[in-house]
C-alpha cells in the first residue's frame, strides 16, 4: 500500500468491496469504497491466503476502517482473512458470480439442445433412406426417442434461460422492484432450478433418456402482479417458458 493510502482516514467507509485481481501471475488484493469507488487497498502480493489478507485488513483498521459490511466473492483466503482481522463484520456475497454460473448453465443447455437437434436430424435422414428400402421399426423407435429428447432439451434450455434472465433483470438488477418482490421472485427461481422432474444434462445427451413431467402451465396469482412483471422484456416473460410455472407474488 502506498504512502498516500496509509495516511487516508477510512472511517467514513460503510461498505467495502474486496476482490482479487491478477497482474500476470501476481495476485493483487483490492479493497474499494462502494460509495466513492476510492481504492483503499491496492496490494500486489505473492500470496492471497488468509494471512496476507488479514495483515492488510489489520493495517486498514489502523486507519479507522470499520465498515458495516463488505461484499466479496467466495474466495477462501479473502473471507478467512477478514474473519481473522475483523471478527464478526459481515461479508456478503457478490452477484457477478451467481449470474455468470447461471449464464454458463444456460449456455451449456443451449449447446445440448442444438446437439439433440443434430442427432434427431441425423436419425431422420437415416430413417428416410430406410423407408425407401422398407419399414424399420427399430429406427422408427430411435427417431421417436430422438424427437422426444430434442423437445425436452429445448424446453429445459428455454426455461433455464428465462430464469437466468429473470434473475439478472429483476432479482439482482441495481434498479428494480421492491425487496419483498425480489425475495419472492428469487425464491421462485431457486425452486424452479431445484425441481427434480427435469431431465438431467446426461439424459439430454442420449435420446433414450427418461421423460420429464410437465409442471402446471400457470398458478393463480395472489394479490396484484409484481411491478417488474409487466415491464419485463418480451423475451423473458414467463409464458414463453415451456415448463415454467408463473410465480405467486403476494
Amino acid at each position: 500500500m502506498d504512502i498516500v493510502n496509509r495516511q487516508q482516514d477510512l472511517s467514513g467507509i460503510r461498505v467495502g468491496l474486496h476482490d482479487e485481481n491478477f497482474q500476470g501471475a501476481t495476485p493483487v488484493l483490492a479493497g474499494i469504497d462502494a460509495a466513492s469507488t476510492y481504492c483503499y487497498l491496492p496490494a500486489a502480493e505473492q500470496h492471497r491466503d488468509a494471512d496476507t489478507w488479514g495483515v492488510h485488513l489489520l493495517d486498514a483498521a489502523q486507519q479507522v476502517l470499520d465498515p458495516d459490511h463488505t461484499i466479496a466473492d467466495a474466495g477462501q483466503g479473502l473471507r478467512a482473512g477478514q474473519k481473522a482481522a475483523w471478527g464478526d463484520t459481515p461479508c456478503h456475497g457478490d452477484v457477478f458470480h451467481i449470474q455468470r454460473q447461471c449464464e454458463d448453465l444456460a449456455n451449456t443447455l443451449q449447446h445440448l439442445a442444438k446437439g439433440a437437434t443434430s442427432r434427431r436430424k441425423t436419425r431422420q435422414a437415416k430413417m428416410g433412406r430406410t423407408v425407401a428400402r422398407g419399414p424399420d421399426d427399430e429406427r422408427a423407435t430411435q427417431l421417436a426417442l430422438a424427437r422426444q429428447a430434442e423437445a425436452q432439451a429445448h424446453e429445459l434450455a428455454r426455461d433455464i434461460r428465462t430464469l437466468t434472465q429473470w434473475l439478472r433483470h429483476d432479482v439482482l438488477a441495481l434498479a428494480g422492484p421492491a425487496l419483498a418482490t425480489r425475495q419472492a421472485l428469487f425464491g421462485f427461481v431457486v425452486e424452479e432450478l431445484a425441481r427434480d422432474d427435469r431431465p438431467s444434462s446426461s439424459a439430454l445427451a442420449h435420446p433414450a433418456g427418461p421423460g420429464t413431467a410437465s409442471a402446471p402451465a400457470s398458478l393463480t396469482r395472489g394479490g396484484s402482479p409484481p411491478p417488474a412483471q409487466d415491464t419485463l422484456p418480451t423475451a423473458i416473460r414467463p409464458p414463453q417458458a415451456g415448463g415454467l410455472r408463473v410465480p405467486c407474488v403476494t
